[in-house]
Parts: structure tokens; sequence; C-alpha cells
């Protein structure tokens, strides 16, 4: 379909779920099913910015997408969770965000401040890229299952929301190095795996022999 068509009909597709989970909040006063609101095609168009901007950079240019105010577009976005209406849009704001921030930095129009403090984050930042598919799937239940079990533990008792906030990030160098063993002996591994069998696919394939005129 192409990155504009298929952009904007996985966007098409995030919004009509986003947008019907806001009416239905308004109307019933309550969220839509786990299995519709949190499955993958209510995040399509979220996660495809990224894939966007990934194509955008190996092409060495920019788009348009990006070329939106970050300033008023923060605003904005930072403002979608305080509202009912707009809360289920928070986190497509936030990655369109992200994407806008990111698009600044690798095409120049942003520059760090060469200080020890931002090329130490910006490197750790790095690192955290790598093992981010593996933090992904583990930071959010954890951090979950913590504030349950607090709860469960404390039914009377108060935590005042910088306590949770302090005790999760707590978590952080644990679900980090949990990542990075994930990171060397799934993902490594799988990756290697899978370019195995994809060349002896492309090398038994019929009909890509005939085109190179191997058969």
């Amino acid at each position: 379909m192409g990155w504009h068509r298929g952009l904007f009909l996985v966007a098409l597709i995030e919004l009509s779920i986003r947008g019907f989970s806001s009416i239905h909040n308004l109307l019933v006063g309550g969220p839509l099913p786990h299995y519709f609101i949190n499955s993958p095609f209510a995040f399509w168009f979220s996660w495809s910015i990224g894939a966007y901007l990934c194509e955008c950079y190996i092409a060495g240019r920019s788009s348009r997408l990006f070329s939106v105010r970050f300033d008023l577009m923060a605003l904005i976005v930072f403002s979608l969770p305080l509202f009912r209406p707009t809360d289920p849009f928070s986190f497509l704001g936030f990655s369109f965000l992200t994407g806008i921030a990111i698009d600044r930095l690798i095409s120049g129009q942003w520059t760090l401040p060469e200080k020890v403090l931002f090329r130490t984050a910006w490197s750790h930042l790095k690192f955290l890229g790598v093992v981010s598919y593996s933090f992904y799937l583990f930071h959010q239940p954890i951090i979950e299952l913590t504030n349950t079990v607090l709860s469960e533990l404390y039914p009377e008792g108060y935590f005042h929301p910088f306590a949770i906030f302090a005790l999760c990030c707590a978590w952080y160098p644990v679900i980090l190095i949990f990542s990075y063993i994930l990171y060397r002996s799934v993902e490594q591994p799988s990756k290697s795996l899978g370019k195995t069998v994809w060349k002896k696919i492309k090398k038994n394939n019929p009909i890509q022999a005939l085109e190179t005129g191997k058969l």
C-alpha cells in the first residue's frame, strides 16, 4: 500500500477505536472491554509512527508528519489525560510527541548540550533502546502488580502517589538487568534463527530461483 496509504489506514483504525472508547465512556461511564481497547489494533498507528520515523531516517529525509510545532503539540498532549473525553487519546498523543522530538534530534534541528550529564543520559537511553522490546513486555505488569500488592497488604492505608512512584522507580535497575538477560538469551538467538530460516526459504524458493536464472 505504501507508507502514506498504510499510515492513513492504521491511523483511521486506531482513531476509530479510541473515539468509540471516548464516546462509550461518556455515555456509559465505564471503559470498553479489555480485549477491545487494549488490542494491538488500538495501538497500531502509535507504533507505526516509530517505524515510519526509522524509514525516513534510513531514506535520509524528514516528513511533514513531524513538522508540527513541538511546543503547541506538547501543550495539547499534556492536556489530553486531564479530561475524560480526550483521555483515551493520551497514548497516541505522547507517541506522536516523542516522534516529533526524535525527528528534531536526528535531523539536527535540535542538539543536546555538550555536557557529561547529557552524554551519559543519551548513552544510557541508547542502551535502553537496544533492550526495549524485553523491557516493554515486563515493566508494566510489574508496576501494576506493585500497586495491587500494596492495596491488598494495606487496604486501609494511604500511600502518597509520590511514594508509589518512587517505589515503582526502584524496580528500574532490576527490570533493566532482566531485560538485558532476555535480550541476550532470547532476542538475539531468535533473530539469528529467523535469518537462517529466511535464507533457506529464499534458497529453496523455485519462483525466485527461476527469476534469478538459477533454476
